[in-house]
């Protein structure tokens, strides 16, 4: 991604360092000038600071490996619920990318649940056997049942290749693979995100989920679904974010927002396109030999390279691949 994207042509494919930009003049969403409602504030004593020093505990050398960094900013907590006894919580931690070239891909992020025991905390993330006993435990004011079952899918140590999900746009029609499989940040292995582009530039939810967001700025922010099967998926770059309360579960084929080049948490992007990424809990699946939209993406020697097949066709990266939906 080496240009600054002034203006694109209708009706138009270019390619620019991985990410392939298409159709798009103006991508502007009146939405996306409101800005989202923060976090509930934190006023559990010691929460945050303990939600801060747990998640360099425990996240912080996985996140300095894939930032391929020595040293990490402090990460942005933030508090979806809590509870009136001011003992539970249940949160999102993120470490911010640095902002710039070389930066590309998505920040590093996880739900957590955090227990109060007397005067300290217990802070537990998703894909850990500690947060599922958190999630179990936590009162309905924190986790209500429906959302409980939904974060303890991910408990399962196995998942198909044939994910039931579509691709994040409308079903039938072709958007461009822009970017094929990457790392979440870029750079490191796995290679569990794709980036897309195309059509009207709405990114669409690719089968039921939780809705989540963090790292909220700017009016936009890092937004999750956390799907009945046990995956997870996150959307990056986007403007005009879905307004929906975290927590929300909302249908397939919801708008989550527009394709954009926003970097609420950091990163880089030099035109409008959506960062998508494959997960169980806060782990990373590998998009590779994965069925997502009736197509089974391949990876390439390179980030942003490799392709995607379906019923005998192959494409590449920068070739347009039509959604044929959760089905097939």
């Amino acid at each position: 991604m080496k240009k600054t994207v002034r203006a694109i042509a209708a009706c138009t494919a270019i390619v620019l360092g991985g990410v392939l930009l298409a159709g798009v003049t103006d991508n502007d969403d009146p939405a996306a000038d409101v800005e989202l409602s923060a976090s509930t504030p934190i006023d559990e004593p010691g929460l945050a600071a303990a939600v801060k020093s747990s998640s360099v505990d425990k996240l912080g050398q996985e996140t300095r490996n894939a930032y391929a960094v020595a040293q990490l900013p402090d990460p942005v907590v933030e508090k979806i619920r809590g509870e009136k006894g001011k003992n539970w919580a249940f949160g999102s931690s993120t470490f911010p990318l640095a902002t710039g070239e070389g930066n590309e891909g998505a920040p590093a992020s996880a739900l957590y649940v955090a227990k109060r025991n007397g005067k300290d905390w217990q802070v537990e993330y998703e894909g850990t056997d500690g947060f599922f006993a958190l999630v179990e435990q936590a009162p309905e004011a924190v986790l209500p049942a429906e959302e409980k079952q939904n974060l303890l899918a991910a408990k399962a140590n196995t998942y198909a290749t044939k994910t039931g999900l579509a691709l994040p746009w409308k079903v039938g029609d072709s958007w461009f693979m822009g970017g094929g499989p990457h790392g979440d940040d870029g750079r490191s292995k796995p290679f569990n995100s794709i980036d897309f582009n195309g059509g009207d530039g709405t990114v669409l939810a690719p089968a039921d989920g939780t809705v989540y967001r963090s790292c909220v700025k700017n009016g936009s922010a890092l937004v999750k679904l956390v799907h009945a099967n046990g995956f997870s998926t996150t959307y990056y770059h986007m403007t005009g974010l879905i307004k929906s309360k975290a927590g929300t579960k909302i249908k397939a084929g919801t708008k989550l927002g527009k394709i954009g080049t926003q970097l609420p948490c950091g990163g880089f992007a030099s035109g409008p396109h959506v960062h998508f990424s494959l997960l169980k809990g806060k782990n990373k699946v590998p998009v590779n030999g994965m069925t997502i939209g009736g197509w089974t993406f391949k990876e390439g020697a390179q980030s942003y390279q490799g392709s995607a097949s379906h019923a005998g066709q192959t494409v590449g990266t920068g070739r347009p691949m039509k959604n044929f939906g959760a089905g097939k």
